[in-house]
């Protein structure tokens, strides 16, 4: 029997906005990977144990390419973060919150 593809939960409790969604707990516990349905209708896999996913990041026929990637929140309400965007999310800058000096 093959399970459904799966939608990424989001879900979290107003007051552990910083813990994974307890779906997505559920989900690894179950098994580390799944098939996930991308808001786009794209069919992909959802990763979730930790050796499974350092495992898919050394494996050279998986692709970082930013032009193949679909994003899963793409179209559930959060904006895509597109290459670059990342240090001034919510207009702060966190590089310059978080770089420290360095000196040579």
């Amino acid at each position: 029997m093959t399970d459904s593809p799966v939608t990424l939960p989001m879900a979290r409790p107003a007051d552990q906005p910083w813990d994974p969604p307890a779906d997505l707990t559920r989900l690894r516990e179950r098994k580390p990977l799944w098939r996930m349905t991308f808001p786009d209708g794209h069919v992909g896999r959802l990763a979730l144990g930790h050796e499974l996913v350092r495992s898919i990041a050394a494996d050279p026929r998986f692709s970082s390419r930013y032009e193949l990637m679909h994003h899963p929140l793409a179209d559930a309400g959060q904006p895509a973060v597109s290459v670059g965007e990342v240090p001034m999310r919510d207009g702060q800058d966190i590089y310059g919150v978080h770089r420290l000096p360095v000196t040579w």
